[in-house]
């Protein structure tokens, strides 16, 4: 937000829609305060649908809801987020894997809640780690000629209007999905993941 109101000190302008620093992929900006009052409610009230995608380790299966409670936890140096059935707060994220070659599979992720490094950690907890988490995957993330990067990128954004955003994929992220042969499974568009207007 500091860095945006430096570039455009007239304008205002707040982040609405965030990353984990280590993943790629679109943000949404709103242009003053108003503006992003009324993104925050509707990203609040479900009214806006994200798409990610990611490379993972493994085969996670054709499609499916991953509902599984996250709470946070020191780790050495850094927070980290853990399942916990018990004192976690809900946690829902569904998949659709659009493509496999080897022990990679390329899958669209939608959550449905908006937890902190929910995708990451779901995927890790169901034994797909996502290709370069090192911090929740470790040593089994890390395979292959890869990227040691974060293979997470933030694809699409339907706005309450219908109007739909996408964000090209990062030069590591494309560059492993053509490594694996799976260029030919990147969708163009929401539809091609079964998320409709």
């Amino acid at each position: 937000d500091g860095l945006l109101q430096a570039a455009y000190p007239d304008a205002r302008p707040k982040l609405v829609h965030r990353l984990d620093k280590d993943t790629t992929g679109l943000l949404l900006v709103a242009r003053h305060d108003s503006a992003a009052r009324a993104l925050t409610a509707e990203f609040a009230g479900k009214m806006m649908q994200k798409v990610y995608l990611a490379l993972v380790v493994g085969d996670p299966g054709t499609a499916g809801r991953i509902v599984a409670p996250l709470r946070k936890t020191a780790g050495k140096g850094a927070e980290k987020m853990v399942v916990d059935y018990e004192l976690g707060q809900s946690a829902c994220t569904e998949f659709q894997r659009l493509g496999k070659a080897g022990p990679i599979s390329l899958v669209a992720l939608k959550p449905i809640t908006g937890r902190t490094h929910q995708l990451r950690v779901h995927m890790a907890d169901t034994g797909t780690p996502i290709l370069g988490d090192g911090k929740y995957a470790g040593a089994a993330a890390h395979i292959g000629n890869f990227s040691r990067q974060l293979h997470l990128h933030a694809r699409f954004l339907r706005l309450s209007d219908g109007t739909t955003i996408a964000a090209d994929l990062s030069p590591h992220f494309k560059a492993a999905v053509d490594m694996a042969g799976l260029a030919d499974k990147l969708p163009d568009v929401m539809s091609d993941i079964g998320v409709k207007k």
